[in-house]
């Protein structure tokens, strides 16, 4: 089977600290998938190549219910923060005089209390957890995010099922073509997917801590499930994440057709 005409899937578990001791871990588990029509494009280059993106967002959503007392990330950082880890990729903000050639819808929430809402926002089954296919919204096969895929390994299942009983907090980030996206229609051209189980960790700590781990794999394929070792403590000062220009920010918008692939497809699709 040739690969490279497939989106990948990704399982990575990331080892990432917790808020009360050194001690404490974890688990995070990232899907990663590039489309056919991604796979076409340009590679995206600071300076040969670079990318103008639109935000799409909207901000934080309960999937499931709300756990008392938790800290929900502000909307403005965590944009902010993502856009200082896609800067180095060759993604910047769309501006005047650069207008936007994707749009980059992001979510982020939980799905507390809903297990398989978790399951289901991997596009997994809880029986195998098989890929399931669902029709392309976009009418273009070659693109769906969602196709069929064989069994992924026995620990990497248990270890998913596992992790979407503990009251997990969703992420996911997704480059669309703008033209396309602006008329309602998702074309996506590469998704990164990221769960994290809530226990231990505020929203707000887990979100930035999530993009911090995944940054690596925004924008790329990969070829098989691999472990990799989570960055640090982000630096708490708000040049770590800031823009050079403010007059360069990217407004986040709302845009319902796009925003339902951002949130897994249509069962997702905030009313």
């Amino acid at each position: 089977m040739n690969f490279r005409s497939l989106p990948r899937l990704v399982a990575l578990w990331l080892s990432i600290a917790g808020i009360s001791s050194a001690a404490d871990k974890l688990d995070v588990a990232v899907i990663n998938e590039l489309t056919f029509l991604g796979e076409q494009q340009a590679p995206a280059d600071l300076d040969l190549n670079p990318v103008y993106y639109q935000f799409i967002t909207r901000g934080y959503v309960l999937f499931g219910r709300a756990l008392p007392g938790d800290v929900e990330p502000e909307e403005d950082a965590l944009l902010q923060h993502i856009a200082a880890v896609l800067r180095p990729k060759g993604y910047l903000p769309a501006d005047a005089e650069h207008p936007p050639r994707v749009a980059i819808t992001v979510m982020w929430g939980s799905a507390i209390g809903e297990w398989k809402h978790a399951i289901e926002y991997l596009n997994t089954s809880p029986a195998g957890i098989k890929w399931e296919p669902l029709p392309s919204e976009s009418g273009h096969k070659n693109t769906d995010l969602r196709r069929t895929w064989s069994e992924i390994r026995g620990d990497d299942v248990s270890r998913i099922l596992r992790l979407s009983y503990q009251d997990p907090y969703i992420f996911s980030l997704t480059a669309c073509d703008w033209r396309n996206a602006f008329k309602g229609q998702e074309i996506p051209l590469w998704q990164v997917r990221a769960l994290v189980a809530s226990p231990r960790v505020t929203a707000e700590q887990a979100f930035h801590r999530i993009i911090d781990a995944v940054e690596p794999y925004f924008g790329r394929d990969n070829d098989a499930p691999h472990i990799v070792k989570a960055k640090g403590e982000r630096e708490a000062t708000s040049m770590a994440f800031g823009f050079d220009d403010p007059a360069h920010r990217p407004a986040p918008i709302d845009m319902d057709p796009v925003v339902a692939l951002a949130l897994g497809g249509e069962r997702f699709k905030r009313k």
